[in-house]
């Protein structure tokens, strides 16, 4: 599917590569592939590259404004949607973590910590 442009096969294709679920482990390709599918809009492929963004898991390092990123495109209603309820609710969740982890200043308005 991934091979005859199916967003949704090439978010699969990523996701299995990346866990090496059926096939063997590939985090280097399955990110590659993830980030494809995310790009051109699959809400699965962005969860997935939030969330371990978010944790710094499997090779990708933990970079919270990068797990902002891809989280509010997984939870905006992007191009090709096929994320499950279960996983669209933790990205929600998540990403409410690291936007009320954001110090506020004095003027109101966000302020980026240091370092981020």
């Amino acid at each position: 599917a991934a091979m005859n442009g199916s967003v949704k096969g090439l978010a699969l294709q990523g996701h299995f590569l990346y866990r090496g679920c059926g096939v063997r482990k590939n985090e280097v390709e399955g990110v590659m592939r993830l980030s494809e599918a995310a790009f051109k809009g699959s809400d699965c492929a962005a969860c997935v590259l939030g969330g371990e963004s978010y944790h710094g898991k499997r090779g990708i390092a933990k970079d919270l404004s990068r797990a902002e990123y891809w989280l509010k495109k997984a939870v905006s209603g992007s191009k090709v949607n096929h994320i499950s309820d279960k996983d669209l609710n933790i990205a929600r969740r998540t990403l409410r973590k690291i936007e009320d982890a954001k110090p506020v200043a004095t003027d109101g308005t966000n302020c980026e910590r240091k370092g981020q």
